[in-house]
């Protein structure tokens, strides 16, 4: 076992026990249960970082990022004083190469397993939620950068959100850390959610985002040029020889003003399938037709974020935001 990803896929289902996969006089690497690996070091430091990816298995340009991390960790090439968590988060849909096998994993966190049927995703929720649980200690500095990649094109190519309200506390090394990592817009929601990013930050105070890093491709159609910035900057900031600043000039901010939910199958955007996350509508321009009306923009500049027709009625089939100044 040299691959943590290929054991992965190859235990697609669970582990009886955890075990050390390697222990050195500097760190161990110690894996919980399949695709959770931990990162310990001998000297832990006050700050514990979860890098998760594949909680879509389609996504798979953060999963060969951290993959590679991974791999260079066991190999000694790099190490770190931080406490790390890496998640590989549907290992079953990495394999069939599909974004989930049953249900929306990233719609199953922050209490919205109870009640639900059991399945392979929310088998793996339970996992993670149970590895979140136990790896965040009482007092430490706690973060979680949820990489993914969208479906479609985007106006904005690299984006994020943060599950917290836009006020004048908000941590602008963060927002530049964000900027390093090539993304150029972040967007704050204030309201509830069921992401795994949003878990961490509710449940644990964790200073937690979900990062769009580009569109969906297959294994071996990412082209290297177009997260080279981004994992070398993840690599920065894990062996502790990134620099923080404050320069914000790269990043756009936005709101959430309105969520759009699936009522009825026979929802219809005003708008192709094809057209970019951040397409831009005027104030009263239709954007889709639901089962009980019409949802038109409420004012200009209003810019729609994940639309997907083909969600399960209930869900969320689209976010408008708006752009917006930090205070």
């Amino acid at each position: 076992m040299d691959n943590f990803l290929k054991w992965t896929q190859d235990n697609e289902q669970s582990i009886e026990k955890s075990f050390v996969w390697k222990d050195t006089d500097q760190f161990q690497l110690i894996v919980h249960d399949t695709g959770v690996l931990e990162y310990k070091p001998r000297t832990v430091s006050n700050e514990q970082v979860i890098l998760s990816c594949a909680i879509h298995g389609n996504e798979t340009a953060p999963i060969e990022i951290l993959s590679n991390i991974v791999q260079d960790f066991y190999y000694e090439k790099i190490k770190s004083q931080k406490h790390i968590l890496f998640i590989f988060g549907n290992p079953r849909a990495i394999n069939i190469e599909k974004r989930f096998c049953e249900e929306n994993l990233n719609r199953l966190f922050a209490g919205a397993l109870e009640g639900k049927s059991s399945n392979y995703e929310t088998q793996r929720a339970q996992v993670l939620i149970n590895c979140v649980e136990s790896f965040f200690k009482e007092g430490s500095r706690k973060f979680h950068y949820d990489l993914h990649t969208a479906i479609r094109d985007s106006e904005i190519e690299k984006f994020a959100i943060f599950p917290s309200a836009m006020d004048k506390n908000v941590d602008k090394s963060q927002l530049a850390f964000l900027s390093d990592l090539g993304v150029r817009a972040v967007i704050f929601n204030d309201g509830e959610a069921t992401t795994f990013s949003y878990h961490s930050a509710k449940l644990f105070g964790a200073t937690s985002y979900t990062i769009e890093l580009g569109k969906v491709r297959p294994f071996g159609e990412n082209k290297k040029e177009d997260f080279e910035q981004t994992e070398l900057t993840l690599r920065q900031y894990i062996d502790g020889t990134y620099k923080h600043h404050t320069d914000l000039d790269n990043i756009e901010t936005y709101i959430i003003t309105d969520l759009i939910d699936k009522r009825a199958e026979s929802i219809e955007f005003s708008f192709s399938d094809t057209a970019p996350n951040f397409t831009s509508f005027d104030k009263e321009q239709l954007i889709c037709f639901n089962n009980d009306g019409d949802f038109i923009a409420k004012e200009d500049g209003s810019k729609i974020l994940f639309p997907n027709r083909k969600v399960r009625i209930g869900e969320r089939a689209a976010l408008i935001v708006v752009a917006k100044d930090l205070p």
